[in-house]
């Protein structure tokens, strides 16, 4: 190989190399903590999930235990606008009644406007306590 080819090479390597270390460190992750209710009361277990609505952002969610949940700021998210879903299955439905190969969802105990049709946003700041509250009512 010559030396042009060489040098393209690396310069190529080189080029990949600082875009995939600055994209990954350019995200500037912050940690989201927050608490759900639903009706008043905590919820007392669903799953939250964070969909960005800007290029830059990273999605991601977590486990809603006891009306409570946390992102770790290694998991993060970036800073910027999110559509927010929430998700709790129904503990007082019925169970299917025949076990089928294709298994469906659990009814949701929140109503779609939280989750499927979710309207919710929240606004992720750099350096800023993103916590966040969200009283669900049906």
């Amino acid at each position: 190989m010559d030396r042009a080819k060489r040098f393209l090479c690396l310069a190529i390597a080189s080029a990949w190399a600082l875009t995939s270390c600055s994209r990954s460190g350019s995200y500037d992750r912050q940690e989201v903590t927050g608490s759900v209710t639903f009706q008043g009361q905590p919820l007392k277990k669903g799953m939250i999930q964070f969909e960005p609505l800007e290029e830059t952002g990273t999605a991601g969610g977590a486990t809603i235990v006891d009306g409570k949940f946390e992102i770790g700021r290694k998991e993060g998210l970036a800073p910027g606008r999110y559509r927010v879903r929430i998700f709790a299955a129904d503990e007082n439905a019925p169970p299917e009644e025949a076990p089928s190969e294709v298994k469906k969802p659990p009814p949701q105990a929140i109503p779609p406007k939280y989750n499927l049709e979710s309207n919710l946003e929240v606004a992720v700041e750099a350096g800023k306590a993103n916590n966040f509250t969200f009283d669900l009512k049906k």
